[in-house]
């Protein structure tokens, strides 16, 4: 467990400025007091059906910055529309259940990405995807993090205030990490997520030198979000080892029991890979 706990203290540490994250103890709560902290830090999370929000995205791959409209059904689709200024909408994704479809409309080029290839994890990706757009938690494969599935977690009380949770990772996933950090008024602050590997390795402690295994990351994700009005602001970082994409979203008001808007056509546009359809 310490071993799970030090890589994502290091991940959330690294986010954009050091955020000098440390835990007071190495021990987590007990199982009753976590589920207290999780209950507060849950508090208020809505029960929703459809949910939309606007905002903007500006990211370096991107001429210029673009607004952002994004639609979800719970559990069943999420519509995202970029339009770009003097042109309307630029590109698409639309998410369910299965899988995903980038649409870059100017370059008439669309790609679809099968959840499947990403094997135990498939069936949470897309509920994964509604709860991070809504700024809320996830713990996987139980979705949204609740008192109900706090006993999957680890919970830290944070030396500078807040709180770090470290969710429990899903069996035939032992390469991965993930966490959480949250401030004194239980709002998200961070996510850290990672794909990696142990390598044995000497590390000092304050009893000398010893033998630990130490995770090494291959790919990592990472977001830091700050508050203001009614919405907030994203700064997003992933590491795919030969390309680095950051991007920093700002997002409005959500409005609870929105009206979505139509699917895309793919007609008279060509299915090619990923890295194609994202190309500028």
């Amino acid at each position: 467990m310490i071993r799970r706990i030090s890589a994502i203290l290091l991940l959330l540490t690294s986010l954009f400025t050091p955020l000098a994250l440390s835990a007071q103890n190495e021990t987590p709560l007990d199982r009753k007091e976590a589920r207290k902290v999780v209950e507060q830090l849950t508090a208020d999370y809505k029960n929703w059906n459809k949910a939309a929000w606007s905002g903007k995205l500006r990211a370096a791959i991107l001429p210029v910055s673009v607004t952002m409209k994004t639609y979800m059904e719970r559990g069943k689709l999420t519509l995202i529309s970029l339009r770009a200024p003097f042109v309307g909408e630029a590109a698409r994704i639309e998410v369910d259940k299965d899988s995903a479809i980038i649409v870059n409309k100017l370059s008439k080029k669309y790609a679809v990405v099968k959840f499947d290839r990403f094997g135990a994890l498939a069936p949470d990706i897309h509920s994964a995807l509604q709860a991070f757009l809504l700024g809320r938690a996830v713990v996987m494969p139980e979705g949204e993090l609740s008192k109900s599935n706090a006993d999957l977690t680890d919970v830290f009380p944070l030396e500078q205030g807040g709180w770090m949770v470290v969710p429990k990772v899903p069996d035939g996933f032992n390469n991965g990490v993930y966490g959480y950090t949250f401030n004194t008024a239980a709002q998200l602050v961070t996510i850290a997520a990672a794909i990696g590997h142990y390598e044995p390795a000497m590390v000092s402690t304050p009893d000398g030198m010893r033998d630990e295994d130490v995770f090494e990351t291959e790919y990592t994700a990472q977001a830091m979000i700050s508050y203001g009005g009614s919405g907030g602001e994203a700064r997003v970082a992933v590491d795919l080892g030969s390309k680095k994409i950051e991007a920093t979203i700002e997002a409005g008001e959500i409005e609870w029991g929105a009206k979505g808007f139509e699917r895309i056509s793919l007609a008279g546009l060509r299915q090619v890979g990923v890295r194609q359809v994202i190309s500028m």
